[in-house]
């Protein structure tokens, strides 16, 4: 046997007996051929070869053919390749076919298990034995020791497949739409008997069920739009959907679009019945669109559920809005119905020219259809004792409304004007500092330049700060060669206060001022009045300073050293930093004094005459207020440091709160000369409330309870207003006060109480309220 397998070897093709019985069937032929039949006997004895075998097997080969030839079936001239071997035996072997079990093969000799669920396993003598494949078939199935495949081949499961198509069984999972093959597919498993041929195949769902390929062709291509194509009417629907939803999102409803089954079935009624994917509806409406162009464009009409109208005057589509010029420039509202978002409700479309000239106050009215609902959450939000009095509030918010309007005024200020007198108690925008709205309730703006967008967000005043920079670019790009530095004298001609340049069809106004820029000043464009004026002033100052002598230099020639060694424990950390201070504060007054803004070289030269005429003595007078200040406050610190009664914490703190508002770094410039002359006896009233509170504190707190009240009234205001001139009065008044409640004898220059002040406090309030 041994002899004989190594003799046989060379017949061997890996992967399959029966093309090695093909090999040794060839090799027999030629010989034949070649020798004589007593040679050709003796060589199949050598090669261990049963001649009778050989001779039974060659007069087979001959029927077969013999066969062949009266059916008239032709026989190929050219050998078969591998495969159409294999499969041509198949088809007669398709009960021993047989599939790998790796699961059990781990725990021994490979087993397969075949149609009928049998195991076996393939013959020692097969090559397929050391190397078994997946998939086998055999010539026969011989039972021994246990089930043996001999003479085996290696198969393929689709092979099976196609031989036994007749026998095989599919079942199918769910459908799924698949965008890329614009189709429906499912998933197929094929079976023969327990042999699972096909597991996870996916096929087009129409050669199982072309009902429901094309119900889901109609529901995610057409109506859900899940597909990639060209037509026209699919980009019209779409529009004419977001039309709808535009409503929907003005309306703040979710009940104007018509449903998916409503679409489907508009659909269904004009596609034919065999449509079932993306390629049989290009090829029909390829021919239909010539005949009816129309038949699948929705209407707004027909994608109406409702009848409804969207109000167009509580919820337009435009805004108008002041030009500097005084023309009524209506910029584009949109709307966003996302609840929870940021971006729900009325969004305002600003163009950035428009945008460092439009008052913030006009978009907080909202548009009409949002008002009513705005101005019962504000009622709402006040304190309890005033909100008793406006219940309930939907209807009081009704009555407001029909006497106010957004030409009145801010809303904040005309709605709690007009709350005052229905409540019949005092109403004041500061009462909805804290007040968070819905974001709805709140104007969302997009500000636009020339087709784009360059920022959007729920403050106006925000966006105009982090947009000045792209402003002042584009009006700066129409005069390159107005900005320079390195100005050390005035040099620049006339400086005008505006320039303009064309944005998307506005004019955006630019406003060109001097800059500080500490060793000298440069001129730039800025995006608003409010920062021109503030910059140019600064960049005025520095520029007279750099035509002056160095003020520390002029002070020494005026000012005792002893006074000027004062000003070392200034909080301005040196005494040449405390000196320019009091310098800026001299040159500020002069400016005040001038009035008019300098632009000009023969403005300059005047402004700068007279300042040498009188700063020498502004500046020494000031710097010597202020080394007597310093040194006062530092005595003061002192005491405050000192061990006193736990009682006297209260009043202690307060002191010290009072000493960082008089006295800090740029006191100077910050309050101004025109006051610093008064710090002195500020100073010295703080030093007699100290030594009265050995006395007890009994009325310290009394009086520290009337400064407070007043203080956080003021307070109050300046948050909702800011600081202008009459607050900034008011907090001197506030100084005064002290000084006439802890030190009366040291006196005022005017009469001044708590009463006085609330006046002061209630006229700025109904100023501002109209």
């Amino acid at each position: 046997e041994q002899l004989a397998a190594e003799s046989h070897a060379r017949f061997r093709v890996p992967g399959s007996d029966f093309l090695g019985m093909i090999s040794l069937w060839d090799h027999l032929k030629e010989r034949q051929k070649a020798l004589g039949s007593s040679a050709f006997r003796r060589e199949c004895k050598a090669e261990y070869l049963h001649f009778v075998r050989i001779r039974e097997w060659q007069d087979v080969y001959t029927q077969l053919r013999q066969v062949v030839r009266s059916l008239k079936i032709g026989i190929n001239q050219q050998p078969a390749d591998e495969q159409t071997i294999h499969r041509s035996l198949l088809a007669g072997l398709v009960a021993n076919v047989g599939h790998r079990d790796d699961e059990q093969s781990e725990k021994g000799p490979t087993d397969y298990v075949g149609v009928r669920s049998a195991r076996f396993a393939v013959g020692r003598g097969s090559v397929l034995s050391k190397k078994p494949p997946a998939w086998v078939m055999a010539a026969e199935l011989v039972e021994t020791n246990r089930m043996w495949a001999r003479t085996a081949a290696t198969v393929q499961p689709q092979w099976i497949e196609h031989a036994a198509r007749h026998l095989v069984k599919s079942t199918f999972g769910d459908p799924w739409w698949n965008v890329e093959r614009g189709a429906s597919l499912v998933i197929e498993r094929v079976q023969l008997k327990a042999l699972t041929l096909v597991d996870g195949r996916a096929v087009n769902l129409d050669r199982i069920d072309p009902v429901l390929a094309r119900e889901l062709f109609i529901l995610h291509a057409l109506v859900r739009g899940e597909w990639e194509t060209h037509h026209r009417f699919v980009a019209y629907n779409q529009e004419r959907i977001e039309e709808v939803r535009a409503m929907e999102d003005r309306a703040r409803r979710r009940d104007l679009l018509i449903d998916e089954d409503a679409v489907f079935d508009f659909f269904d009624e004009r596609v034919p019945g065999d449509i079932t994917d993306v390629r049989r509806f290009d090829r029909w409406w390829r021919d239909e669109i010539a005949r009816h162009p129309t038949l699948l464009d929705l209407s707004v009409e027909v994608l109406l559920a409702s009848d409804d109208e969207i109000d167009d005057e509580a919820f337009p589509t435009s805004w108008g809005v002041a030009d500097p010029t005084g023309n009524t420039i209506e910029i584009p509202v949109d709307y966003s119905f996302q609840p929870g978002q940021v971006r729900d409700g009325a969004i305002f479309e600003v163009p950035v020219a428009l945008l460092n000239r439009t008052d913030p106050t006009l978009f907080e009215w909202l548009v009409p259809g949002l008002r009513l609902e705005l101005v019962t959450a504000m009622i709402r939000g006040l304190p309890k004792a005033v909100r008793r009095n406006l219940v309930p509030a939907p209807d009081r918010a009704v009555e407001v409304l029909d006497a106010i309007a957004p030409s009145d005024g801010p809303l904040r200020v005309v709605l709690a004007k007009r709350l005052t007198v229905m409540a019949g108690v005092d109403v004041q925008p500061s009462m909805w500092n804290d007040l968070e709205l819905p974001s709805h309730l709140r104007p969302w703006f997009r500000v636009t330049g020339e087709d784009s967008l360059l920022a959007e967000g729920d403050d106006l005043v925000d966006l105009e700060r982090r947009l000045r920079a792209h402003v002042r670019s584009t009006v700066v790009s129409e005069s390159p060669d107005l900005e320079r530095d390195g100005i050390t004298t005035w040099t620049i001609g006339t400086l005008p206060r505006t320039i303009s340049s064309d944005v998307g069809g506005l004019s955006v106004e630019g406003y060109p001022a001097l800059v500080d820029l500490g060793d000298s000043v440069g001129v730039r464009v800025l995006a608003s009045t409010s920062e021109q004026q503030a910059l140019h002033w600064n960049g005025t100052r520095r520029l007279l300073r750099l035509q002056l002598p160095r003020p520390a230099r002029t002070v020494q020639q005026r000012i005792d050293a002893r006074a000027l060694l004062g000003l070392a424990t200034a909080p301005h950390g040196s005494v040449t930093a405390a000196v320019d201070d009091a310098m800026d504060a001299v040159l500020d007054a002069i400016l005040l004094d001038a009035g008019a803004s300098v632009r000009d070289e023969d403005s300059f030269a005047a402004l700068l005459s007279a300042t040498k005429d009188r700063y020498v003595d502004d500046l020494s007078a000031a710097v010597a207020v202020m080394a007597g200040v310093v040194q006062h406050a530092a005595r003061l610190r002192e005491r405050l440091v000192a061990p006193a009664p736990v009682e006297w914490g209260a009043a202690l703190d307060d002191v010290a709160s009072q000493l960082s508002q008089l006295v800090f770094d740029g006191m100077a410039v910050t309050i101004g000369t025109s006051r610093i002359p008064e710090l002195p006896r500020y100073l010295e009233a703080v030093d007699v409330r100290i030594d009265r509170l050995r006395d007890g504190v009994r009325a310290d707190d009394e009086r520290m309870a009337i400064i407070r009240r007043v203080s956080a009234e003021h307070a109050a205001l300046v948050a909702d207003l800011g600081l202008t001139a009459t607050l900034d009065a008011v907090r001197w008044m506030i100084e005064e006060l002290r000084v006439q409640q802890f030190a009366q004898h040291l006196g005022n220059p005017e009469p001044v109480s708590a009463q006085r002040i609330r006046r002061v406090l209630d006229g700025v309030r109904r100023a501002t309220m109209g």
